[in-house]
Formats: C-alpha cells, structure tokens, sequence
C-alpha cells in the first residue's frame, strides 16, 4: 500500500487480528475486521502470513534441545585463559559475561558466547558473521574486539571491550545534559556507526541500550556495542544461504525501520540504520520515542514482534512534547537543564526538520547515510541552513548568491560591514543601556533594603522604648525616642520621618505634658511652695532666690549674697522663708521681698534640710553633723538636739499631724522622735545602702526612705514592717509625698521622676516587691532631679542640675471610660474622635470623648433590633440600620431630629462601612451571609453577593471595589461589573475574622484565626507577607492609622497590641482589659482609639497625633507661659 493512511489501517487490523489469532481462524478474523475491503484484506492477509512464517522458523530453531552441557556460565567457570566473573546481558544471539583475562595479562573484559539452545547452523552462522564484522572495526566509540575462539564443548565466543557506564540516555539524563552535550555526544555515535557503514555492515539493532557511556580523559565517550543483529551489505553467498532461514523480524520494535519490521524483508540498508539513529534522536531531545505516541493513539499494546511497524507520518519532537502531561514535560525540561517553555522553544524549527526526514517511512526520503544525519546536524548546531528544510525564496537567494559569488560577495562585505558597524553601535548603545538598567534596578533594590532596615531600626527602637519604660528606665525610652527625631543639621541621619502616633503616645507617656522654665545656667538645688499655692521659691548653687508666680508665669531673682543654697521651707502660715546651704547659718526670711528677719548660727556646718513644725514654733535643722537642732523660731535660741546618729543626717521630715519627726542618716538608720518632748520613740534596722531621703506617708502611718542605690522601702511605724520594696535604675536624689499622703514621687540622679500609686504607700498590706510596669515616670530634666513637690493631685513641680524648673502633667490615666453608660455590642467613632455612636440591640448610645459623657437617644426607636452603625465621612453625623430594612440617619448634637430611609435588602447587618468620599455604603451581614453595596443618595443596590463562612468587608476609598473572605481565602470584587478579579487561595491557614483595606485602596491587611496579621497588594502578582504573629491569643478587628503606618489589633486574650506595616514587626501593647476585647476603632484623625470589651463596656485612649509636648495648665489661673519643649524632642 503506497497511501500511509491505508497501510496504518492495514496495521491496526493485523495487530488485532494476531491477538485473537489462537482462539479463532485468522480468514474468518480477517473478514470480520476488514467489513468486505478487499484491498484492506489482502494487505492484512500478507502480513499475517509473514507473522506465521516468521513463527514456523523460532518454532524450528527452538526445537533443537540444548546439551546438558549448555551455558549459561557460572561464576567461576573458565573458558579458555577466561574466568567468568557474572552474566551482565544478552545480544541478539548470545549472551555477555563480564569475564577476567588471566594471561598474558590480567584484566577486565565482555565475553560473548551463543545463547543456550540457539547453536543451530543458521545461528552459529550468524555468530561467526558478527566475530568477522566486529574485527573489521577500529573506532573510538566501537568496543573493540580482543580475541576469538571455541570453548571446549564447541561453542564460538567472542572477547570484547568490557564498557562499564550507563546507556546514552540514562547517562544524560543523570547528567541533566544541555541540548547542545546530547548532540556531541550523538554525533560520536553517527562517526562510530558511519565507520561500520563504510566497512559494509549495518548494526540493525541500534538503540540506547546498545550505546554505552565510558569516559577518557574526564570526557564522556560514548560506545556502540551488541552487533549480535548487524548485517553485512556484500555478504558472500554461501553465508547469505545459511541466513536465510533466519529471514524473521530481528531488533527493538520502537527503533526499527519500518522495512526491517517486516518479516522476510531483504529491503534493509544503512537507511534502516538512519531511521533507527533518527528515534534515538527524538528520544534524546524529547525523553519519548516516535512509537510510544502511536500507541497511545492506537491504542494497541500487542506484544507480536510486528507490533514495530511506523505510522506512515513521523512525528515532529516539538509537537511529541507539548502533547504531554505537565508533569512529564517539568521532568523532561529538568533532564535537560532548561525550562519547560524554553526546552520547547529549541525543540521547533530546524530540530523539528532534521529528526522528520530521518524518520520518514519511505526511505528514500531519508536520509541517504549517517553522514548526511550527521553533517546537518553540525549545520544546525554551527547556525548555517540544514537540507532537510524544503526549498524557500531565502533557498533559492542563497544559490543565486554561490552562482556569482563575486559581484554578491563584494556587496555581501559593503552589506555586512555597514551591518557590523551598525551592529556594534547599537551593541554599545544596547550594552550601556542595559548597564545603566542593572545599575538602576541595583540601586532601587539598595534603597528599599536601606528604608526597610531603617523602618526595622525604627520599629525595634520603638518596641524597646516601650519595654523600658514599662520596667522604669525612662532615660532609655528617651534616648531611642530622639534617636528618630529628625535633625535639619544632619539630615543624612534619616531622611524619612518614620514617627507615628506609637512614638507621640509613648512621648506622652514620659514626658507627662511637662514644661520647662530655664531659670538659671547653675544647678538648682531646692525648690518650696508657699501655703497659700500662688508662688513657688527655687535656689540653688549662685545664691539666688527666684520667685516664680503662677498667674503671671514670670520669675524674678534675688541675690541673697549667701553662696550656694541647700533648703527652703516656708513657715506653716507662710510668714517667713527658712534659707539653708554652705555659709553654716540659718537665713529667716520675708517671703515678699526676701529680707532677712533673722539669722541662726550653725556653727559653720553646712546645713542640708529644714522643717518647720506644724505650729510654726520650731525650726528644725539637718546639716554635715550627725544632730539635729531645734531652734526658737521667735528668739533663734536652740531649743534642743536630736542626738542619736553617728554620721550626717541627709534629711528630716515632720508627720501631717505634727507630733514626729524622722530623721535619715548616712549610717543607715532612721530615728523617729517626738516633736513635743523630742525624745527618741524608735529607731530602724540598718538599711542596705546609705540613706538619702526620708518622708511620711498614709497620714504619718508610713515612712518612705530611699538609698544611693535606688532602693525605695515603705515600712508601717512605728513597727517597721515592710510595706513595700521597689528598686529603680538610679540612685534617688529627692522625695515627696502628695497631699493625702498616698502618693509617691521619687527624683533620681538620672533625671527622671518615678511615681509610687497609691496602693504602696497604705499601710498593713501584704508585702510586695515591685514588679515591672507598677511604676508611672516622668523625664524631667537632664540631670538630677535636686528637688521635688507636689502641686496638687495632677501636677508636681521639680528642679534639677540643668538649672530648669519643669511642672510636670499628670495624666494619671490616659484610659477613659463613659459616665452613665449602658453595655453595647457595636460601636462607631468620628473621624475627629470627638463622638462615639453605639447600640444595643435596642437603643443607640453616644459618647462625648471630651466630657465622657453617655447619652442614650430612645428617640431613635424601632420595632426591630438595631444592625450596625457608623458615622458619616468626615462629619458628627451617623447612620444606623435595622433588621426590618430601615436606615437612620442623626446628628451627634442632635440625634432626636433623624432622618428614616428604606433599605433594599433586610438583614441583621452587623457593619456599615461608608466609601472615604461617601457615596457608597457596604451593607455585611455574617448572620444572613449576605454583603450590599448601596448607591447615595437613592440606596439603589450596585453590588449584591451571598459571602458564607465570611466574617467581614470592606470598600476602597473610591467605593469601586471591596474585599471580603471565604474561610482563609481572600476575594476581590469590581462593584459595579460584579466580577471577581483578585483572589489569594489559603491566604490564611484558618478562618479571617477581618479585613481593611489602606487609605489609597493599595494593600488589605487581614487578620485570622490562624493568630496572623498579614498584608498582600491585589494588584500585584506578590504573595501575601506576613506583617506578625499576634501574641498569646488570636486578633480579631483590625485598625489601621492614617499614614497606614501603624496597625491596631485586640484579641480575647484582653491585649490590644500595635504593629508597624512597614518594617513588618510588631510593637508593644497599647491597651489592656481584665476580660476580653471584641472590638477596636481607630478615629480618622488617629487622635483616639477606642476598645470594646467585655460586658459590652467601653474604653479609650487618647493619643497625640502632634509631635509636639503639650503645655502644663495648673488647677487654677491660665496657662504657664514659658518655654514648652519644641519639635517634639526631649531634652537631656
């Protein structure tokens, strides 16, 4: 059959003709598949008649029974001057035995021997044909043959070179060889077959298996074995007699030639040889023979030798290829060191042309040698054009340049050299370009590494700051808060501001709104307050007084020509001002006008503190002695003295009630005295450092001393028991207690003012050592704190050794929580933070966050539960929802006058989320699985999807798309089309409880139960990062600030932490609740952030969204004018 259609037809009815053949008669079986085709009969009928021809003649040479003496070989066995080691395979007749060479010398080699019960004459014949083929050749990539001869018993062997590697393909396969090592290495096979072509023998059965890999020189060099099938082209007669009993279907079915499938065929040349070289290209280039895609289209597996016939049409490697799976084509690229796209890209074109013609069915448009195989593909791999591509107008240009190569040759140079300088111009400009490219992606990836480090450096200083200042070290917060600060003289050192609302609230939290007056360029050392509050008297090392007056905010100096001052202590009726330092007197005072009244001797000692008794009466005196003198205030006699201590005694203090005095000594100890007969009442064990300040607490019913060491102890008087124990990072310098004597402030050496709540300083509690975060501190100056008082409840006034006196700002709790307010389950802020609209299910609630104050508005009344609540963009105006499909809208001034709308869908809506400019409302509803987007004014519904297993949504500012969830999976809708355009498949491994996204609708930030807070861009092809892991419980609603900077999270675990985006990293906890937290809200303004918690209460906190320290305000009179910390630095 000439047409290749009707032969694959003829062969698809023999196969399935030969596998019934046993059972049934092969004409009735031929008739029945062929339908009356006659022409289709006759074909079929002549091929089965070769398969049975063929059988008849392995029946015959089977028949003959093998001598008992017969091999297989044994390990051991010899055979000649050869010690079989073990059987390693067999050829086409015989079987190969890796054998030692005893002598003349010793070495390893193949010795092949007919195979057991074929030694008829015909195959014996053959066997002798193959020792004389192999003896002709000499060629690198032929295993050579070393010797011949007979066993004893008879039997021809053959000694050969033992090749011990793998076979072409698993060799390059392990290798992962290129496309381009694979055709070396082919094209050594073509020479080596080539060479036994050019000597008149055909291999006939060349396949993978048959070429071997052994390297030389660290070079891999490929063998071509078992020429057990080969064929001679002239052999003589008398064999060619002998072989013609043999004349059946010999060789691999997959890389046979179509004519040597055919039993009894004599039509087999060199060609056979081309087509068999041919599958084993395609397989090297695709991992895949011609054949095994055929039989995925026939679907015939029949194991009949004649099973090796061809379709009529070769296939093409390229399209091999890209008809498998996606999984063998990864594996086959992976082979070959190259990607599944760019492996298919090399595998058209001229591959595609070169493997099709050595695999054409007629042979006559083969290929004509290995040599013409071999030479286009040399013109391949060199880039020059192959043969086996048809002729083109580009072919036929090519011969008509060669026809006049003269006249094409000379404007082939003008063209080529106008070409090259062209090329090597635009080579340069292309090369520079892509220099300048690489160095441009270069540097931008060196800048985003450079601001992340710089926003990790920010985030861990921050993260820090806060621990520290929650274990007291307020000087360390202080330090890496300004190390962000930015500096117009060393603008290099950041050249971003990094700051948020985290670094203004933790400044507010040291600083305590604290306001500086520079009042002298030397240390002041003491500081009192008249009893009637108006005025405040500070001195220090030059001998000034300054008189600083709270209504006017001025201070006026006074020289009192006395050197350095240590003390002052205004009288009880603030009639005279005690003057204590280095000149050994007692200066008595007219507060008005600071002129002395009188003068007391303490004999040159320099005196360090000063008490008057609670009646005015009496001075008390403290200096470099170990007494303390009592004088006359009306006479300046000394009454008595205190004398108990060994060493200098650095302060006293008078209980509220008048009747003790404490003293605190450097010998450790304190003394406790009557005033009234002065007459030693106890004494204290030996504290663990020198003592440096003393005062009472709880109404006299405690005593607080302080050490150099920074040990601060409460113990009840008069037994001494310890109360409390607290140790600060620094040594103590000054103590005051407050007015209710509850109170503690504590001035260190390190500049910073740590306040004792109220519960350490009660007397007859158990006994507690200070735990970290149970201190409150303030940084005042930027050396020691010398002096500090109480000016009321919310304010103490300190000077220091930077010669500043700072009123310090006492927000005692930044926490707030509502007055007369109901519990709620929903909650809505302003975008100023000055309103907070809530509900129940019954009635809507508002809070003023500047008076605290809690108004329920039962005007705003329904039939229905109330569903949701949020206010309008950038106004005090809010809506709220209900269950019967109604939307009310009022006023936070006036919430009784609202406005009712109707809704177009009715759902127990639990967030109404308006779009930035207002013109769009999200309507979500977890209980009825259902999210609406509304149009204003007219509520006219623009999107509308059912969103089970959801827990929220959200809008982009422009209100043109939303996000929302399924279990862990993240969904990005277009609003008006509908369409679902972005996803993130397993974005979260558990279900996200919510969802926000940015204020330009850039990134959504998601949290979920998987306890994660992650960040991905839709409109990038970039995963999700991960911005933290939220410590110790599971974050539920999220808040973002502003500048998308910073990110609020609560949890059930009752924490509500910050995170900062950019750097990825978590901060420190901002808020704490005793129970739960279920919901959190950010103002739009970042001025307030407000939790609900559990039993429906709410709380907040207000931070500063300015950089800039607050100004001081006294209970009474106008703001202090004086020079307020500037640029939200603070000094030290």
């Amino acid at each position: 059959m000439d047409n290749p259609a009707d032969y694959q037809k003829a062969k698809s009815v023999f196969f399935s003709v030969v596998e019934n053949l046993q059972n049934d008669d092969a004409t009735a079986l031929i008739r029945r598949h062929c339908n009356g085709d006659a022409r289709l009969m006759s074909e079929v009928e002549r091929l089965v008649a070769a398969h049975q021809r063929a059988n008849r003649v392995l029946d015959a040479a089977n028949a003959t029974p093998p001598d008992s003496d017969t091999y297989p070989l044994a390990s051991g066995d010899r055979v000649g001057r050869y010690e079989i080691c073990e059987m390693i395979g067999e050829g086409g007749m015989g079987l190969v035995y890796h054998a030692k060479q005893i002598e003349p010398l010793q070495r390893d080699v193949a010795l092949k021997v007919i195979k057991p019960g074929l030694d008829t004459r015909e195959v014996l014949a053959r066997f002798r044909v193959e020792q004389q083929m192999l003896a002709k050749l000499k060629h690198p990539n032929i295993a050579n043959v070393f010797d011949a001869g007979q066993t004893d018993k008879g039997h021809p062997f053959i000694i050969m070179e033992l090749v011990d590697g793998d076979t072409l393909t698993e060799y390059c396969d392990r290798e992962k060889s290129s496309l381009k090592e694979r055709f070396n290495l082919f094209l050594q096979v073509c020479s080596a077959v080539e060479h036994a072509h050019q000597r008149g023998i055909i291999h006939r059965d060349l396949k993978p298996n048959n070429i071997l890999i052994s390297h030389q020189n660290g070079k891999p060099l490929p063998k071509v074995i078992d020429f057990g099938l080969a064929k001679a082209i002239n052999v003589p007669l008398s064999e060619k007699r002998k072989l013609t009993a043999l004349s059946r279907v010999l060789g691999t079915p997959q890389y046979m030639s179509p004519e040597q499938s055919l039993a009894g065929s004599d039509d087999v040349d060199i060609r056979s040889d081309v087509y068999s070289m041919g599958v084993i290209l395609h397989e090297l280039l695709t991992g895949e023979t011609p054949d095994d895609d055929v039989k995925q289209e026939t679907g015939s597996r029949s194991h009949s030798p004649t099973t090796a016939v061809k379709s009529a049409w070769a296939k093409k490697p390229s399209r091999r290829y890209k008809r498998l799976s996606l999984e063998r084509r990864a594996e086959i690229a992976a082979n070959r060191s190259q990607s599944p796209l760019r492996l298919a890209a090399q595998l058209s074109d001229d591959t595609d042309w070169i493997v099709v013609k050595a695999l054409e069915h007629e042979k006559s448009r083969r290929y004509q040698t290995i040599t013409a195989l071999s030479r286009d593909l040399e013109r391949f791999l060199n880039g020059d054009p192959i043969d086996a591509r048809p002729p083109s107008p580009i072919y036929h240009f090519r011969k008509l340049a060669e026809r006049y190569k003269g006249a094409f040759g000379i404007l082939a140079a003008v063209l080529v050299s106008a070409i090259a300088i062209a090329a090597v111009s635009f080579h340069q400009a292309q090369t520079e370009r892509n220099q300048r490219r690489q160095i441009g992606i270069l540097l931008d990836r060196v800048e985003r590494e450079r601001l992340r480090n710089n926003e990790s450096l920010y985030a861990a200083d921050i993260r820090i700051a806060a621990e520290s200042l929650a274990d007291g070290d307020v000087a360390q917060s202080i330090a890496l808060l300004n190390r962000h600060v930015p500096e117009p003289a060393n603008p290099t050192r950041f050249d971003q501001d990094h700051r948020g609302i985290e670094w203004s609230h933790l400044l507010q939290k040291v600083t305590a709104t604290r306001t500086a007056f520079s009042i002298s360029n030397e240390p002041l050392n003491t500081l009192a307050i008249r009893p009637d509050q108006d005025r405040l008297v500070a001195s220090g090392d030059l001998g000034l007084l300054h008189d600083f007056a709270f209504e006017s905010g001025q201070t006026k100096p006074c020289n009192m020509g006395f050197g350095a001052i240590n003390t002052l202590a205004f009288s009880p009726d603030g009639a005279f001002l005690a003057v204590g330092g280095n000149k050994g007197m007692i200066r008595l005072t007219n507060p008005t006008d600071f002129a002395t009244v009188a003068e007391y001797s303490f004999d040159g000692i320099e005196v360090l503190d000063l008490e008057f008794s609670r009646d005015g009466t009496q001075l008390f005196a403290s200096g470099r002695s170990p007494d303390v003198r009592v004088y006359d205030v009306a006479t300046g006699s000394i009454l008595g003295v205190l004398r108990f201590h060994a060493k200098t005694i650095e302060s006293i203090c008078i209980s509220a009630d008048g009747k003790s005095i404490a003293c605190a000594s450097d010998d450790k100890i304190i003394s406790l005295w009557n005033v009234a007969d002065r007459k030693l009442i106890r004494s204290s064990p030996p504290a663990k450092h020198r003592l440096t300040n003393v005062a009472f607490g709880a109404g006299g019913r405690t005593i607080v001393y302080a050490t150099v060491k920074g040990n601060v102890e409460v113990r009840s008087v008069p037994d001494w028991e310890l109360i409390h124990a607290e140790t600060l990072p620094s040594a103590v310098q000054s103590l005051a207690i407050s007015a209710d004597g509850n109170r503690a402030a504590v001035g260190c050496r390190s500049g910073v003012i740590h306040l004792l709540p109220a519960d350490d300083l009660t007397e007859n509690r158990n006994t507690r050592v200070g735990s970290p975060g149970a201190l409150k501190s303030i940084y005042a100056h930027r050396g020691r704190v010398n002096d500090v008082l109480w000016l009321d409840e919310e304010q103490i006034a300190s000077v220091g050794g930077d010669g500043a006196l700072v009123v310090s700002q006492l927000d005692v709790r930044n926490e707030h929580q509502p007055r007369d307010a109901m519990p709620v389950n929903r909650i809505s802020i302003s975008d100023d933070g000055r309103w907070l609209a809530t509900h129940d299910y019954r009635t809507v609630q508002l809070v003023d966050t500047h008076t605290h104050q809690a108004r329920q508005v039962p005007t705003i009344n329904t039939d229905s539960r109330l569903a949701g609540i949020s206010f309008f963009p950038g106004e005090h105006r809010f809506a709220v929802a209900t269950t019967d499909g109604k939307l009310i809208a009022a006023h936070a001034e006036d919430p009784d006058q609202g406005e009712v709308f109707t809704l177009p869908e009715t759902a127990d809506f639990s967030d109404l989320i308006f779009s930035a400019d207002g013109g769009r409302l999200l309507l979500f509803s977890r209980t009825d699985d259902v999210l609406v987007v509304v149009e204003r004014p007219g509520l006219e519904i623009v999107f509308r999807a059912s969103c089970p297993d959801a827990y929220t949504a959200d809008l982009t500012p422009d209100g043109n798309h939303l996000v929302t969830s399924y279990r862990g999976d993240v969904m990005v809708y277009h609003v008006d089309s509908g369409d679902l355009i972005r996803t993130s498949l397993r974005h979260h491994s558990e279900t996200i409880a919510d969802l926000k996204f940015d204020s330009n609708g850039r990134h959504v930030v998601t949290s979920s139960d998987d306890r994660t807070i992650r960040i991905w861009d839709p409109w990038s092809d970039a995963p999700g990062e991960l911005i933290g892991v939220f410590p110790g419980g599971v974050p539920r609603t999220l808040a973002l600030s502003q500048d998308d900077r910073t990110l609020f999270s609560v949890s059930r675990s009752g924490e509500a932490w910050g995170f900062n985006v950019p750097a990825r990293q978590k901060l420190f906890p901002i808020m704490k609740a005793r129970g739960e937290f279920f919901d959190c809200r950010l103002s739009g303004d970042d001025s307030v952030f407000v939790t609900l918690q559990e039993g429906g209460l709410i709380h907040w906190i207000t931070l500063s969204g300015d950089f800039n320290s607050a100004t001081a305000r006294p209970r009474s009179g106008p703001p202090i004018k004086a020079d307020t910390v500037g640029n939200g630095s603070i000094n030290e």
